[in-house]
């Protein structure tokens, strides 16, 4: 199970007021802010460090050196190891900002194009900034508290987080970035957004937007009145609470993609039956198989294909299609990438 106090480590963009991205240059490590786009030179790793978690962090770039700054507030990026000075303290306000006030000399970080300092004493706007997460957009919620994933039900237009794995179409769920309110939205499969009331809305607008909040290696979504994003009663919405609990945080996990295999001839989908193993097809002579999640495998003359594993039966196993297959309806599947010789095409 995540734990919100355990060392975080997630990866992400620092936008300041003038819209942005706090920048590693690889010229004598120097750090500006004139990125216009998130790039890897913009990608910056918080370490979370301490029993606070992602509270008390190290700033670690793209090209491996840790983010300090010294007393007279000058800031460098060249530290192979974490000095004094590379040790920061996040500090979060209720429009989603957030501060990087430098433990060392108690100054906050912040300044525009090639002129950032550690050197302001309190925070302003030039000292704020806004996260937006450096990874593909297609996730799996995962809410710890109740280990539970957090799913579409399209029958009564909810996300609901009573799933046990997350499998299939309606348990995708896309991180809509808004660059102009620096907030973020969860969208589903079908292209909906979550509403504060637990709605799914066809349209981004205000009710669709919410603020991040760090805790660890877990997230918080805050509405704009300060209520959050919870799982506590089955229906995702938002929950007037002073601060996120354990129904309120989530985890990100990566989405592996996922695809359904439906024969030519009779126009039915491959199923997996438990109890069952074996193989479709036989063997490619001369082939090696690795197993490579949401990787589709390209055989000799469409006959030789591996399925290594299933989620929905936690096991490695794959299935035979001798037999014919019963199911008319769609069964995703994971399969594996088929390493064969230039030789055999």
């Amino acid at each position: 199970m995540a734990d919100s106090t355990a060392p975080s480590s997630l990866l992400c963009g620092l936008i300041n007021a003038a819209n942005r991205y706090l920048t590693a240059e690889p010229f004598r490590f120097q750090v500006v802010a004139t990125g216009s786009v998130l790039r890897p030179r913009q990608v910056w790793g918080l370490l979370g460090q301490g029993e606070e978690g992602g509270q008390r962090l190290h700033l670690l770039s793209a090209l491996q050196r840790f983010l300090a700054a010294d007393p007279n507030g000058k800031v460098t990026c060249d530290q192979e190891s974490p000095g004094p000075g590379a040790l920061f303290l996040l500090r979060q306000y209720p429009d989603g900002k957030v501060s990087l006030q430098c433990e060392l000399s108690q100054r906050y970080l912040g300044g525009a194009e090639d002129n950032v300092t550690c050197f302001a004493q309190t925070v302003g706007e030039g000292e704020k900034w806004s996260l937006h997460l450096a990874q593909h957009p297609n996730v799996h919620l995962l809410n710890p508290g109740k280990q539970r994933y957090v799913r579409c039900d399209q029958q009564t237009g909810h996300l609901r987080c009573d799933r046990d794995l997350p499998w299939g179409p309606d348990a995708l769920i896309t991180l809509h970035f808004d660059l102009k309110e620096k907030k973020y939205g969860l969208q589903t499969g079908a292209g909906s957004l979550l509403a504060a009331d637990g709605t799914l809305q066809a349209e981004p607008s205000p009710h669709t937007l919410y603020s991040l909040e760090l805790r660890g290696s877990l997230l918080a979504l805050r509405y704009a009145d300060g209520r959050y994003l919870t799982g506590r009663e089955g229906t995702v919405k938002a929950f007037k609470t002073d601060k996120p609990g354990r129904d309120e945080l989530f985890a990100l996990e990566p989405s592996m993609a996922q695809v359904s295999l439906r024969t030519c001839a009779g126009g039915r989908f491959i199923s997996c039956r438990p109890g069952k193993q074996g193989r479709v097809g036989n063997p490619c002579p001369r082939a090696s198989f690795t197993p490579l999640p949401g990787i589709l495998c390209r055989a000799c003359e469409c006959k030789d294909l591996g399925l290594w594993r299933d989620p929905c039966w936690n096991r490695s196993r794959s299935w035979p299609s001798k037999g014919g297959c019963q199911n008319t309806r769609p069964c995703p599947l994971t399969l594996s990438f088929c390493r064969v010789p230039r030789t055999l095409w």
